[in-house]
């Protein structure tokens, strides 16, 4: 006979509690083969592929994933929920994206607003540097590179990853949770941040701008972030509260959010996008709150009109706030 007696109870895939807002996790694994995801609770049916060719030009790329885990203080509950999810960079042998990069992490395609050290980036080297730039709690003039990128994107090579990782163990990141398809636990991938950040404006910014993007695609978000007010560039902080997802919570605030296209038409394509956002009503929020930035059954404030929606990339010439 054997038993092993273990302390806890397993958690079983419906019993996970999801969660959307802003969250400060720890790094629990670097693209872990299927013995260290089941140790995770994960059910992999065979060993993960994490070095393959791009589907769409060929070369040779390392899909390099990060498994977060941390105890979450969540709106209207006295205990944490406890949150396990991974965020996933790309870094392709090709630097076809015409991004620089220089020694600091500062990026753009203006080689010329950069330092001296600005080289052409490898494509997703960008992504994966601002995350291990907030997770290491690196400033504007902290040189934050990557000298083996190269045998990363072609070889698989994560030795370098893997010692800033271990360097910044005790450290935590700060991401924005969403949950895909109603079930699966995800994050925004556009924003990391140093932990515990309180002002998220910048955060907002990039929300608004790729909800737009999407929209304006013909399609929905890909992600559900919970209760932020998507039509406003005004950023709310409460918004950003990490709170439990359920299926309710969503359809309702969806149904408050109008449909159509974004940008220079305004939702609906009605008209000037001045017109079409100021018409626009800012929905209540579940649990008592507010989704936009005025009280249940205030007025409704005039909105600016937003900018032309552009897509969200690693090749935006403005840097991160840090």
């Amino acid at each position: 006979m054997s038993f092993e007696v273990k302390d806890t109870a397993p958690v079983e895939e419906n019993d996970r509690v999801l969660v959307t807002g802003v969250a400060n996790l720890k790094v629990v694994a670097l693209n872990p083969n299927k013995a260290e995801l089941e140790a995770l609770g994960r059910k992999p049916k065979e060993e993960p592929k994490y070095l393959y060719p791009n589907s769409k030009t060929g070369n040779m790329q390392c899909q390099v994933d990060i498994w977060l885990e941390g105890e979450v203080e969540v709106l209207d509950d006295t205990e944490l929920s406890h949150v396990l999810t991974k965020t996933t960079f790309w870094v392709e042998d090709s630097t076809s994206r015409n991004v620089y990069i220089d020694k600091f992490g500062g990026f753009g395609k203006n080689k010329e607003k950069l330092d001296a050290t600005a080289r052409l980036a490898y494509n997703g080297e960008v992504d994966l540097i601002q995350f291990l730039k907030a997770l290491s709690n690196l400033g504007k003039k902290d040189p934050a590179s990557l000298s083996k990128v190269a045998a990363l994107a072609s070889q698989g090579d994560l030795t370098e990853v893997q010692g800033i990782i271990t360097r910044a163990q005790k450290n935590r990141v700060q991401v924005l949770l969403g949950v895909r398809d109603g079930k699966y636990q995800d994050v925004f991938s556009k924003v990391y941040d140093f932990a515990d950040r309180t002002n998220n404006a910048y955060l907002h910014k990039k929300v608004v701008e790729q909800i737009a993007y999407e929209r304006n695609g013909g399609g929905s978000p890909k992600l559900f972030l919970g209760p932020i007010n998507f039509l406003n560039d005004l950023y709310v902080p409460s918004a950003y509260a990490a709170r439990k997802y359920t299926a309710e919570d969503q359809e309702a605030f969806e149904k408050s959010m109008p449909r159509g296209t974004f940008g220079a038409n305004g939702p609906g394509g009605g008209g000037p996008a001045g017109n079409a956002f100021s018409a626009a009503p800012q929905p209540s929020g579940m649990n008592g709150g507010s989704f936009g930035p005025r009280a249940i059954g205030a007025p409704i404030p005039q909105m600016r009109p937003q900018p032309a929606p552009v897509p969200i990339s690693s090749d935006a010439d403005d840097d991160l706030p840090f």
